[in-house]
């Protein structure tokens, strides 16, 4: 394996180094980590043997976390040392992480929930399917009803992007370095608000390269597809509204904070309400020539871009699951806010 190639490479430099004595010894090399997130914090690394050289690797375990390797008898062989002393051979480690990344990819059944750090969304895997989009009783722009098929399973965000969420990127010093105000509603736990589809563009690309998943906006399709979650009245939870179930007709004159409500059937919550969520598409007036494949419509007027599900001030028209707006890239109001998806890999 390259890392075990590196490692010998390592070893035979730093061979000299040691003395002739068989007593494990601590070494004078601090090896430190790069860690972050959930990551473990291990300072020191440690030596041992013969003339066998310091050799150090890092390797996710069976719990995710990136920790030391130590030598072990021979030079090739290697242990890894926890922070409670207990060491597990080489062999065992690679079991476990094989097996970690099995449930990686478990953990992307349909239905389960995760998150690829610690300050990111909480994502919820939703499967593919196929469903009726669009509505015969509403606006022009909600025609035609035409039939699309979402062909892999993807990932959404449980949650509005939070406050909290989104402080997380500027102090980062991305996001535009946009630090806004508040204008209805608290920080915290609230759906960050103010915000245009740049800015939500600006966000997905720091999650992005924060933790090297594919994040981004939802496309109108898949939106509307989350929203209903097999369902095919005006809302999830039926074909009437209550302030019981959603936060809409300026009643709490704010947002509040998301999870509030209910989750439909995928486990999202706030689809109708709170706050307007920006989609990837550009605006259109009707879905005449629309992708029936889930993606994004790239064509049209790509200077105001789509939002979905109504807010905290909305008529409960607005939160039909099939009531489409549209607004310029850069609109940042006290109603706007997004929701993420990101790519599942096989």
């Amino acid at each position: 394996m390259t890392y075990r190639r590196g490692l010998c490479a390592i070893a035979s430099l730093l061979l000299a180094m040691l003395p002739e004595g068989g007593a494990t010894q601590r070494s004078s090399v601090e090896c430190t980590q790069e860690a972050s997130g959930e990551y473990s914090k291990h300072r020191e690394c440690w030596g041992s043997g013969k003339k066998r050289g310091l050799w150090v690797v890092r390797l996710p375990n069976g719990g995710g976390q990136e920790v030391p390797y130590v030598a072990g008898e021979k030079l090739g062989h290697w242990v890894l040392r926890y922070a409670d002393g207990t060491v597990e051979e080489g062999a065992v480690v690679e079991r476990k992480a094989r097996e970690a990344e099995a449930q990686r990819a478990r953990s992307h059944a349909p239905g389960t929930k995760f998150r690829d750090c610690p300050e990111c969304p909480e994502m919820v895997a939703v499967p593919e399917g196929s469903f009726l989009m669009g509505s015969t009783s509403g606006d022009d722009d909600e025609r035609p009803v035409h039939e699309v098929t979402i062909a892999r399973p993807f990932a959404v965000g449980v949650y509005e992007v939070t406050w909290e969420e989104w402080d997380v990127c500027v102090s980062d010093g991305e996001c535009g370095g946009y630090r806004q105000r508040s204008t209805v509603g608290g920080r915290g736990v609230h759906p960050v608000i103010n915000v245009g589809w740049e800015d939500a563009q600006g966000y997905v690309r720091w999650l992005s390269r924060k933790t090297g998943e594919a994040y981004r906006l939802l496309s109108e399709s898949e939106w509307e597809y989350v929203a209903r979650a097999g369902t095919t009245g005006p809302y999830h939870f039926g074909s009437s509204l209550s302030s019981s179930q959603a936060n809409y007709g300026g009643d709490r004159r704010e947002t509040v904070p998301v999870g509030s409500y209910p989750a439909n059937a995928f486990g999202l919550h706030d689809v109708h309400g709170n706050v307007w969520e920006w989609v990837e598409d550009c605006w259109n007036d009707s879905y005449n020539g629309a992708p029936s494949n889930g993606s994004a419509w790239e064509s049209g007027d790509c200077s105001r871009r789509v939002l979905r599900g109504g807010s905290w001030f909305s008529s409960p028209g607005a939160l039909v699951s099939t009531t489409r707006i549209g607004s310029t890239t850069d609109d940042r109001n006290g109603y706007f806010g997004f929701r993420v998806a990101r790519t599942l890999t096989p």
